[in-house]
């Protein structure tokens, strides 16, 4: 059947929609509306129409469930409102339905609107669902698809076996899908058809799982082939399919598990989804496979079973040596309130490696049960491989956390080495007072865990941290854990935190990083305490404070960095130089512009070095331009700068150096250098007359006459 033909049945039931738009909905005998419709799974029968409850007698059910529709602040309240729309089925419920879905803003109330649509009888409620598969959102038209294949009527089950023939990939999904999830008669067929075309991986995927709701046994060739896929999310959704099937497509599953590795995985994964007397039966098998990772797996794929079967199993291999099995028995004992499996996980976290201690752990914090909490206390206040594991898993429970911040300033404080470490990083996300007390402590202790406490600090952004910071880095005889505190203040504009770096650069030891802080400070008293250290008599001061500019400047003081970069002492100079190149690059080119007009040759030269270090091609006319210097200490400078800039000024220029007799051996044999360096077609032009300059170490002093 094709595209038209669904199109046409479309068209049909959007002309009945007109039909009953005007017309009051009757049922399908033209009398009263028919019993509620039912399908392969228990529906529920329509309910009263009318409510005789207490405060509100005769009330429509109708009325009542439009009023929590039109009250509802979420989306469940407003989806259960809709579902009980459509279980009563009535022309109010129905008006209202359609309303929801043509008016609501929120995608999921407007499918819930759909769904419920679905379980209204009559012509009318068919026609609105087949006008909603062609809606422009995927989901909608997946919904009014499932809704008209859940219907009993010819109609609208004719109209999704249509699409699921059309030539309009979207609705065949669709369609495909929803027939096999209602196990309609033909809808595997169709659904193997389509797999047969498929070539996107979504849609392949879609279809494997259609196949396995359809479950017919006929499939299982299909899914056989597809379990060989080289793709895994082909081979999960196509075990998935296997284990929904069942029975002959069971043997695919076993061999699976026979075979091992990640497809044993999968298929026990797919098996534990399906809640059915065969999968049970083939997981309990695998569970008592010598393979330690399959019964692992089988154990964990029956966390969701229960029975004296599966309990059995439990108790039998709670006490496995195996990690990961012990711990997978365990976690099922001890969900189901089993004492036995609480304490073995609690053997499992004291006497295995560290991942099992943590998977043990991790079970014992997922029970959220007395005897789990105090079992981690337990493993939290002993020591151990799971020591560590079950303190942050009570650190991380709201009933836990008390106990856990207790332990771990014992530990910080009391147990030393890594133990006190493991204590203070459990404290770092602690946010309570009692904790960044403690933290402040060790912090100012000077001991080994001093500057890992300030670092903590620093990471924190309440009060008592920043007042911890201030103190630390005023302490006296901590150096290092008051450089650590004054690099932690840097960026905060509290002015207790300015005041504290403001003090701090009064000390040689700690003028740097308090520079440095102002600098990432900001503000006007930082900038203050900036431009009085660069306006200092002292070199080492205006260093520090050029050093503290870089990549930080704020724009009122670079001025000043411009003036240290003219300082007379080459120290700071430098500094401020390549503070300016990282801050302000134009401002560094300018500056190394303007030394090249320098009366002092030396100080061209430098010039010259400085824009060396700048970009490439903003630096290259300069450097060009200082080939042409009378000095040949800055025709070498900005050979050795241009030597990696590349272009072909820079070739010409560099050439002209080396083919001119004026120009004195050093600078020759520097462009000889560069043109080499640079490559391209200057070089191999002229690659005797370099290697003439440059073949050897003695004195090549009028090497190269015959070419000049």
């Amino acid at each position: 059947m094709r595209a038209s033909v669904w199109k046409a049945t479309t068209a049909a039931a959007l002309g009945l929609a007109l039909v009953f738009a005007i017309r009051p909905m009757r049922g399908h005998d033209g009398s009263a509306p028919p019993p509620a419709v039912t399908t392969d799974t228990a529906r529920t029968e329509a309910p009263p129409a009318t409510s005789q409850g207490p405060g509100s007698p005769g009330v429509s059910r109708s009325a009542a469930l439009v009023a929590k529709l039109h009250g509802a602040r979420s989306t469940a309240a407003a989806c259960a409102a809709l579902d009980g729309l459509g279980r009563i089925g009535d022309a109010a419920a129905q008006a209202a339905l359609v309303d929801a879905f043509q008016t609501r803003a929120h995608a999921e109330v407007r499918e819930c609107a759909v769904t419920a649509l679905g379980y209204v009888p009559g012509d009318a409620a068919t026609s609105a669902l087949v006008g909603v598969t062609h809606d422009p959102l995927a989901t909608l038209r997946a919904a009014a698809f499932t809704a008209l294949a859940e219907r009993d009527d010819a109609f609208s089950r004719s109209t999704v076996v249509a699409a699921a023939q059309s030539s309009d990939p979207s609705a065949r999904m669709d369609a495909l899908c929803a027939l096999a999830v209602e196990h309609v008669e033909g809808a595997s067929a169709l659904v193997e058809q389509a797999l047969a075309t498929a070539t996107n991986l979504t849609q392949r995927e879609r279809l494997l799982v259609a196949l396995g709701a359809a479950g017919e046994r006929g499939s299982v060739g299909t899914l056989a082939r597809f379990i060989a896929s080289p793709s895994s999310d082909l081979r999960t959704a196509a075990f998935g399919a296997a284990a929904r099937v069942g029975g002959p497509a069971l043997a695919l599953l076993d061999a699976a598990i026979a075979r091992g590795g990640g497809d044993a995985s999968l298929a026990l994964d797919a098996l534990g989804a399906v809640d059915t007397d065969d999968a049970r039966a083939t997981l309990l098998r695998a569970a008592d496979d010598p393979r330690p990772a399959i019964s692992a797996d089988a154990l964990s794929a029956l966390a969701s079973f229960d029975g004296e079967d599966v309990r059995a199993a439990m108790v039998l291999h709670v006490g496995s040596r195996d990690a990961a099995t012990a711990t997978a028995a365990a976690k099922w004992l001890a969900l189901r309130g089993d004492g036995e499996g609480v304490a073995s996980l609690i053997d499992a976290a004291q006497r295995l490696d560290d991942t099992s201690a943590s998977q043990a752990v991790s079970a014992l914090g997922g029970l959220d049960t007395e005897a789990s909490r105090a079992a981690l206390l337990g493993l939290a206040s002993r020591p151990g491989v799971a020591r560590e594991h079950a303190l942050r898993e009570l650190a991380g429970s709201a009933e836990g956390a008390e106990q856990a911040r207790g332990i771990a300033i014992r530990m910080m404080r009391d147990e030393g080495g890594g133990v006190a470490s493991t204590g203070l990083s459990v404290l770092t996300t602690d946010e309570s007072a009692e904790a960044t007390k403690a933290i402040a402590e060790i912090a100012r202790s000077g001991g080994p865990l001093a500057s890992e406490a300030v670092q903590a600090l620093g990471e924190r952004h309440d009060e008592a941290s920043l007042l911890a910071l201030v103190e630390t880095s005023r302490t006296v005889g901590l150096k290092d854990q008051r450089e650590e505190a004054i690099s932690a203040l840097a960026g905060s504009k509290d002015p207790r935190a300015t005041r504290a770096l403001v003090e701090a650069t009064g000390d040689p030891a700690l003028r740097d990083p308090a520079l440095t802080s102002l600098a990432r400070t900001g503000g006007p008293e930082a900038e203050r305490a900036l431009a009085h250290a660069a306006e200092s008599a002292d070199p080492g001061e205006r260093s520090a404070a050029a050093r503290a500019l870089g990549g930080e400047t704020p724009a009122a003081l670079l001025p000043r960095l411009e003036r240290l970069a003219r300082d007379p002492d080459g120290t700071v100079a430098d500094e401020a130089f390549e503070a300016l190149r990282k801050s302000a690059p134009a401002s560094a080119l300018a500056l190394a512009t303007e030394g090249l007009r320098a009366s002092d040759p030396e100080a061209r030269a430098a010039a010259v070095g400085r824009a060396g270090e700048l970009d490439a091609e903003a630096a290259r006319p300069l450097l060009v331009e200082a080939l042409r210097d009378p000095d040949s200490s800055v025709v070498v400078k900005a050979a050795e700068g241009l030597a990696t800039t590349g272009g072909a000024d820079a070739q010409q220029a560099l050439l002209d150096v080396l083919t001119a007799t004026q120009s004195s051996d050093d600078a020759r044999r520097a462009a000889a250098l560069a043109l080499q360096t640079m490559g391209g077609a200057a070089a191999r032009d002229h690659s005797e007359l370099i290697e003439s300059w440059l073949g050897s170490d003695e004195d090549t002093s009028g090497a190269g006459d015959d070419d000049r």
